[in-house]
């Protein structure tokens, strides 16, 4: 068991709040007291981390999306959302901002291909992190099907409608439970088995559970296990970096089953991780894909890192090989949808072989010796120079804490903003990976570049970097060599461009764009108070985003918020006027 209260953290990753229902209740007051949501028949209906209403439920008018951004009042409304709009932190901080109570979606993949089910909303949360954690703002959150979305914005948008809702959900300090159970080899070297559990589907992830439970009942009858098996049954990324971090064994390697190829559209994929240490499950999973390729339609993918594949980055290294089923060309994928509960998508057959192809390398890797497995060997990559990959090849940077940086524990929370491809998706994890105190920035990125079978743009490179520096400037990473702007730099470059002393000027600075200032945007701000003097002033844009816009236009973007000039997260036009703001007192803002 582990601590599920919502702050107890593990490689980054912050735990889950506990949270539980009995009740979660949405009856349209439109004449019918037509129920669109019901916890109690469909589990799916109430999003998690919900909170309760006073006893007896709360009426309370439906506003929709439009109507929220076109600037009406919405405080203790629920906002009924586009279709197409998915509910995330940018959403939900847009909703609780406005003071709505809460949200319904009717957001869906697969929409116009499978039949009217609702979709399971398991990530809604303020922030970047996946669940609900401590300090979290209440809310009340439904999901229905297309039909009835379409329906409550038709009567939203051109009449009146209001709702009795009604919830008993509650966030308190609990546990969650990780199921593991070892089988021994000749030695106590691991291989891992590992799937998430607490999903509801039938590929996530029932079937990697089902898989996982059957591929070791099947090796409890092999000899030759050179290696020890363990499966490990938890919560999905979260559980298992909780699961490592009290893991005193040594861990060869092992395979994922999330997802595994179930569904009667599914094709076989194998996708392998960012490499790291040499390990012969690699070598094993490539024969597989070789021996096996033309019989059974399968792929092979270029190397990554993502959600259970996360123990496979160099801070731990375990590499894990994802045994995954996608849906065969021309068929649609339906993510989260309530059809993946309905017992007709499961294909018997498809799923016997996936599960017998992912036994088979496990029972090959188990009897294999780690002692054959070959470097994986990085090529040259021909690329052309450019401004970026040139600052590149000046730094290096070291990681110093373990496991991929997630949820930013070690930021405050106003300080904490996105990573490159959420750190998982992409080629941002990959470089993260293979930072290793020696290897200068431009080579890790040409090795990323060779590994995934990419080419980073220089726009994305300039990404990469801010980020290495905003990691290294919370402890993350370590410079080894930086390439930085100092205070004296910037007075001689102001001085060059003709400022003097008494100056009244107008300042728009794009930080990102100059590489590492050392002191970040306040160094800049000194600089230029410097050059200009005390008898000098410097202006400087903080605009926000209001409900109306020049030109008598309606702002309907995400970013609205009634203007505040407290809230300095209101201000995009970058960090230096919100340093400013926050750090002189002298400063006046109109």
């Amino acid at each position: 068991m582990f601590q599920a209260d919502g702050k107890t953290v593990y490689e980054d990753k912050i735990m889950p709040i506990a949270w539980d229902a009995s009740i979660g209740k949405l009856t349209l007051k439109d004449g019918k007291n037509t129920v669109a949501a019901d916890y109690t028949t469909d589990s799916l209906s109430l999003i998690k981390g919900s909170t309760a209403t006073a006893a007896g439920g709360e009426l309370l008018h439906i506003a929709t999306q439009q109507q929220m951004l076109g600037g009406e009042d919405v405080r203790n409304c629920l906002i009924m959302l586009e279709h197409n709009t998915f509910p995330d932190a940018k959403m939900l901080n847009t909703v609780l901002d406005a003071g709505a109570r809460g949200f319904i979606t009717d957001y869906s993949t697969g929409r116009y291909t499978a039949p009217d089910k609702r979709s399971w909303i398991n990530g809604c949360t303020e922030g970047n992190y996946w669940h609900t954690i401590e300090g979290d703002r209440p809310f009340i959150g439904f999901s229905v099907s297309p039909m009835m979305g379409d329906a409550i914005r038709n009567q939203a948008n051109y009449g009146t409608l209001d709702a009795l809702v009604e919830s008993d959900g509650r966030r308190y300090s609990g546990e969650f439970p990780a199921v593991t159970a070892l089988l021994p080899g000749e030695c106590k070297d691991e291989i891992w088995i590992i799937s998430h559990a607490f999903e509801p589907f039938l590929n996530d992830d029932a079937a990697g559970v089902a898989a996982g439970i059957e591929i070791i009942r099947q090796l409890m009858n092999c000899s030759g296990r050179k290696y020890s098996v363990r499966v490990l049954f938890t919560l999905e990324l979260y559980g298992f970096a909780a699961f490592h971090s009290q893991f005193r064994g040594r861990v060869l390697g092992g395979c994922n089953l999330d997802s595994i190829a179930c569904l009667k559209n599914n094709m076989f994929e194998i996708i392998l991780p960012v490499p790291g240490k040499p390990f012969h499950g690699f070598d094993i999973a490539e024969d597989l894909h070789k021996t096996l390729s033309a019989e059974v339609p399968m792929d092979i993918c270029s190397y990554r890192l993502s959600d259970d594949m996360a123990l496979s980055d160099s801070t731990i290294n375990i590499p894990i090989i994802w045994f995954h089923g996608k849906a065969v060309d021309g068929y649609p994928t339906f993510w989260h949808n309530g059809i993946l509960q309905d017992e007709n998508m499961l294909d018997d057959d498809v799923f016997a072989k996936s599960a017998a192809l992912a036994a088979t390398w496990v029972y090959q890797t188990v009897s294999g010796d780690i002692a054959n497995a070959k470097e994986f060997e990085i090529k040259p990559v021909t690329t052309t120079p450019s401004p970026w990959r040139n600052y590149a090849a000046n730094e290096i940077f070291k990681r110093k804490t373990v496991g991929l940086p997630f949820d930013l524990t070690a930021v405050p929370k106003e300080f904490r903003r996105p990573l490159p491809d959420r750190v998982l998706y992409g080629n941002f994890g990959a470089v993260l990976s293979r930072l290793d105190g020696k290897t200068d920035l431009a080579s890790v990125i040409a090795e990323v570049e060779y590994i995934r079978s990419c080419t980073m743009k220089d726009s994305e490179i300039k990404k990469c970097i801010n980020a290495l520096n905003y990691l290294t400037d919370w402890g993350y990473l370590e410079a080894i060599k930086r390439t930085a702007l100092n205070k004296e730099d910037l007075v001689s470059a102001l001085k060059k461009a003709g400022i003097c002393k008494g100056d009244l000027l107008l300042v728009h600075a794009s930080v990102s764009s100059c590489g590492y200032i050392s002191g970040g945007g306040k160094t800049l701000v000194e600089a230029i108070r410097e050059v200009i003097g005390e008898n000098g002033t410097a202006m400087f844009t903080s605009f926000v985003f209001p409900y109306v816009m020049l030109g008598d236009n309606t702002n309907k973007n995400w970013t609205l918020r009634p203007y505040d000039a407290k809230n300095l997260s209101q201000i995009w036009t970058g960090e230096i006027s919100r340093i400013i703001l926050r750090e002189y007192p002298e400063a006046i803002r109109s």
